[in-house]
């Protein structure tokens, strides 16, 4: 299977939720799952599954893509961040650089 197929079929693909049976986690998964939630109050097990260069489905009225698209300005992003997860970071950071 080449790299692309993979990437295909990954987790969080085009926008697909991730589901996980919980019940049929091993332990050392479990632990995991429920840290993440204790530490982040969010399912960073689930947020570490998808990939972070997956594909996401334009929703956005057509009207709207041509006409925001021709006004793009160069601007600079600061944010701080305190106590993230690694992977809401990374989200973050490449969203913000491969805006089109």
């Amino acid at each position: 299977m080449s790299l692309h197929s993979t990437w295909l079929f990954c987790k969080g693909e085009n926008g697909e939720p991730v589901h996980i049976a919980k019940g049929k986690l091993s332990g050392e998964n479990q632990t995991k799952f429920d840290s993440g939630w204790q530490n982040n109050a969010f399912n960073q097990f689930a947020s570490d599954m998808i990939s972070l260069h997956r594909s996401l489905p334009d929703i956005r009225d057509e009207g709207y893509v041509a006409v925001v698209s021709h006004q793009i300005v160069v601007c600079t992003v600061i944010w701080t961040s305190y106590s993230y997860h690694y992977s809401v970071i990374m989200i973050s950071v490449l969203i913000v650089n491969f805006q089109n």
